[in-house]
Parts: structure tokens; C-alpha cells; sequence
């Protein structure tokens, strides 16, 4: 397993959702031009798939600090890949409208702050 696929394994647990419950995640080096040069990640019009792009410089800080591949690290920055798969599946299930895919974003965020403790047990296992 690749380090970028085990921090998308990691953020997926984070989520408490497995590949199969969502859209396909496919791994991409760098972003289609019309990307914001800021993007983490970004779904296709007609298409029903999540890209994250691996060169971003967020996603990139996810992978430096799992690079063992020893149990899921930096909770923080996994938390945010995981908020935005959640961020992307909302484009992909209700539109382009940015504001409330953002809340859908800020929204799991503040639950995987109260779900903080069993999270933490949970991916060290992993």
C-alpha cells in the first residue's frame, strides 16, 4: 500500500465509512488546470468520482507524518482530508453551491472533535 493511499485509508476511518459507502477516491499527482491552485481535492461535471491530488501541499503534510505506516498519525491533518471527501461528496450529491458544501465540511469537522477520544483508540489500532 501506497503512503497516500494509507493516509486516505486513515481518513476514511476517521470517517467511520469504508470506500464502498462512498463515490470512487481516485489519487491524482497534481490538479487539471482549472483547479484553485489551493485545492486539496475537486469532483468533474458528469462525473460521479472524488480526486485528491497528492501534491497538495495539505495532503502532503498527511502523508510526511504517516510515512511509517504504523498506526494513523497527526490526527489533525486527517481529520481535514477526511473533511474534505466530505466536502467533495456533497458537490457530487447536491451541486456546485461552495457554502454548503463548506458547512458540510465545517460540519464534520465539529463531530469528529466530539467523537475525538473514540477516534483516537480507534486509529491507533488501525
Amino acid at each position: 500500500m501506497s503512503i497516500a493511499s494509507f493516509v486516505l485509508t486513515c481518513a476514511l476511518n476517521l470517517l467511520g465509512r469504508s470506500a464502498a459507502q462512498l463515490p470512487p477516491i481516485i489519487l491524482v499527482q497534481t490538479p487539471p488546470p482549472e483547479a484553485s491552485t489551493q485545492a486539496i481535492a475537486f469532483v468533474r461535471h458528469g462525473e460521479r468520482a472524488i480526486y485528491l491530488i497528492e501534491s497538495a501541499p495539505l495532503f502532503q503534510a498527511a502523508v510526511q507524518s504517516n510515512r511509517s505506516l504504523h498506526g494513523c498519525r497527526e490526527l489533525d491533518q486527517l481529520r481535514y482530508v477526511a473533511s474534505v471527501i466530505v466536502h467533495e461528496q456533497w458537490h457530487l450529491a447536491h451541486g456546485a453551491d461552495e457554502q454548503r458544501a463548506y458547512y458540510a465540511q465545517l460540519s464534520e469537522l465539529q463531530l469528529d472533535q466530539v467523537a475525538d477520544g473514540v477516534a483516537q483508540k480507534k486509529l491507533h489500532e488501525f
